[in-house]
């Protein structure tokens, strides 16, 4: 935060909510685009915290949830997919019933990216921090992409799936109610999940995954995406700096920073 060359800037979309993919845990990220524009960025799951130097100051250490069961993000696992003869990846999901997990869908995507769920004996385990160093690891009985999904190289939309569990969910874990209004510029919006973190001035640092970690952190929906296919479905937010000379899209939206030690991408 407070740096405005800062890459992950444009990078990060809706990406952290449910767990963008990248190989687990230390390998670098997957790169990918559609039709060339995103080709310079790398896609990794990452909650990234603000300034280590700024006011007040922050570092990746202070994002993380404590996993106690009466934590409001409770509900908020790690998926692990293991793809034979390609490797192990780190999303994040959400319960929405005692059975069922939302996650995206090109988690599920990994070896093919033509948004079709890679094929068995592709393993997917859940994983839910019930409280202190307490996991419950669940594997998956059925996955099932969004039908309008067309495959993370060929556009964003759509990036859904629905994980069903081989049973249920233990009662300590909260679940969350699909939010249905529309989603407008200048609305705060909740970063929960697992992956690669750092700060906004050095970028992520690369062996910071973990299964068990989980981060929080908060932007402002600023503008939304007009990407061929996405019929302006991808919000967009940028990681504002202290003033207004570091904000992507200062002229859209707030364009103010929510605090060094609030806001993230």
């Amino acid at each position: 935060m407070g740096n405005p060359t800062y890459q992950g800037s444009v990078a990060s979309l809706p990406f952290s909510s449910l767990g963008s993919r990248g190989q687990s845990p230390d390998q670098p990220p997957t790169r990918t685009g559609v039709d060339g524009f995103w080709d310079a960025i790398a896609i990794a799951p990452t909650i990234v915290a603000g300034d280590p130097l700024g006011l007040p100051p922050d570092s990746a250490d202070s994002r993380i949830d404590p996993n106690t069961s009466t934590s409001p993000f409770a509900g908020v696992s790690s998926v692990r997919v293991s793809v034979p003869n390609v490797g192990d990846f780190l999303g994040s999901g959400a319960a929405i019933s005692r059975r069922h997990i939302l996650t995206a869908a090109h988690v599920l995507d990994v070896a093919n990216e033509d948004g079709i769920v890679d094929p068995i004996p592709t393993e997917v385990t859940v994983n839910f921090n019930v409280g202190g160093n307490l996991t419950q690891t669940i594997t998956a009985s059925q996955l099932q992409i969004f039908p309008d999904y067309a495959g993370f190289t060929n556009t964003f939309s759509n990036d859904l799936a629905i994980i069903t569990l081989s049973s249920d969910l233990p009662d300590t874990v909260p679940i969350y109610q699909l939010h249905r209004e529309a989603l407008l510029p200048g609305s705060v919006i909740t970063m929960v999940g697992y992956g690669t973190s750092g700060n906004g001035i050095s970028g992520f640092e690369f062996g910071t995954a973990s299964l068990s970690t989980k981060r929080v952190g908060y932007n402002v929906v600023e503008d939304f995406s007009l990407l061929p296919g996405d019929f302006g479905d991808i919000f967009l937010y940028d990681f504002d700096g202290p003033d207004s000379s570091t904000n992507l899209f200062g002229a859209i939206g707030s364009g103010q920073t929510l605090g060094n030690d609030i806001e993230a991408n």
